[in-house]
C-alpha cells in the first residue's frame, strides 16, 4: 500500500488546480489577508505551504510523517519562510495553544483515529482558532460499501461521511462554521487521476478501488472554530 499511496500523494501535489481550492478554503476560514501563524498537516514536500505564504501574510508550519517529504520541502520551500517537521498528526511537537489555524487536504480521510488528531488540532490552536479540511467524503453512509479486499488507496476507501468528520471535531470543543459540498472538485480529482493514468473514470475505478467505491464518494470543505474568544 504505501507504493500506492505516495503515487496518489505525489499525483494530488502536482494537482494545477491545488492552490486555486486552498484560496477558496482559505477566504472560507475567514483568513485572508491577516498575519497568522498557520499549520499544514500532511504538507508532503511544501508546494501548498510555500504557495500559500507567497499569496498571504502567513507564517506556515507544515507537518508530514514523510522524513523524505520534509527533506525534500526544506530544499524547494526553505527560502520562503515556511517550517517543515516530520510530526504525527496524533502527537504533533508543539505547544499549547501556538496557532492561530491549521488546514489538512485529503488527510483525515486517512486517519483511523480523526478524534484524536481533532484532540490534538484543539490542544495546539488558540481559543477561536480555525481548521480547514478539504478532502474526500461519503456523500451518504447508506453509499458506503462494505470494507472492500485487496490494495486501496486509504484516503478514498476510508473516507468519511461529513457527520463523521464535524462528530470528531465537535467532540473536541470545535463549532462547524461551515460544510460546503463540491462534488465538481471531486469530479476534476478523478479526471486529474485519470489524465495521470491515461484512463478513462470506468478503468480508474477498477484500479484505484471497487466499481461501488468511486460513485459513492464527493469532496467537502469544512471549517470548525475551536471555542473561546477569537
Amino acid at each position: 500500500m504505501e507504493k500506492k499511496t505516495s503515487a496518489l500523494t505525489e499525483l494530488f501535489a502536482r494537482r494545477t488546480e491545488r492552490l486555486r481550492a486552498l484560496t477558496a478554503g482559505v477566504k472560507a476560514a475567514g483568513w485572508n489577508g491577516r498575519r497568522l501563524g498557520l499549520l499544514e498537516i500532511g504538507c508532503y514536500r511544501g508546494d501548498a505551504a510555500a504557495g500559500l505564504a507567497e499569496r498571504e501574510p502567513f507564517h506556515v508550519t507544515g507537518v508530514d510523517l514523510d522524513w523524505t517529504a520534509i527533506r525534500t520541502a526544506w530544499t524547494l520551500h526553505g527560502a520562503s519562510g515556511c517550517v517543515f517537521v516530520c510530526a504525527d498528526a496524533y502527537a504533533l511537537p508543539f505547544p499549547q495553544e501556538c496557532f492561530d489555524g491549521a488546514w489538512a487536504e485529503a488527510v483525515f480521510s486517512t486517519l483511523a483515529d480523526r478524534a484524536g488528531a481533532a484532540r490534538e488540532c484543539a490542544r495546539v490552536l488558540r481559543p477561536g482558532g480555525r481548521v480547514l479540511i478539504e478532502d474526500f467524503a461519503r456523500r451518504d453512509d447508506s453509499l458506503c460499501p462494505a470494507e472492500p479486499e485487496g490494495e486501496l488507496y486509504p484516503c478514498l476507501a476510508h473516507a468519511g461521511s461529513r457527520e463523521e468528520y464535524a462528530a470528531a471535531f465537535r467532540a473536541a470543543g470545535f463549532r462547524t462554521v461551515c460544510c460546503t459540498e463540491d462534488y465538481s472538485a471531486y469530479a476534476r480529482a478523478v479526471l486529474w487521476l485519470c489524465g495521470a493514468y491515461g484512463t478513462t473514470p470506468g478503468r480508474l475505478a477498477g484500479r484505484l478501488a471497487p466499481d461501488a467505491l468511486l460513485p459513492a464518494l464527493t469532496w467537502y470543505r469544512m471549517v470548525f472554530e475551536k471555542d473561546g474568544p477569537r
